[in-house]
């Protein structure tokens, strides 16, 4: 098993957009082959980050 934490900083006038288009496709990536949960948090000071966990038997991109 793999576990990710991702750690995402945007421009404060772009990351908005960016967690609207990431709860689009969420789905589409908790569906990935492999890909066992996913969740995307925002930090009080902005960054945002991905919590991905696979089964570690496929690719990671």
């Amino acid at each position: 098993m793999i576990v990710r934490i991702v750690k995402m900083t945007f421009r404060k006038d772009t990351a908005d957009t960016f967690k609207d288009y990431t709860n689009e496709i969420k789905e589409t990536i908790r569906n990935f082959e492999g890909c066992l949960h996913l969740n995307i948090y925002r930090d009080i000071q902005d960054p945002l980050y991905s919590f991905p966990i696979h089964t570690g038997n496929q690719k990671i991109i």
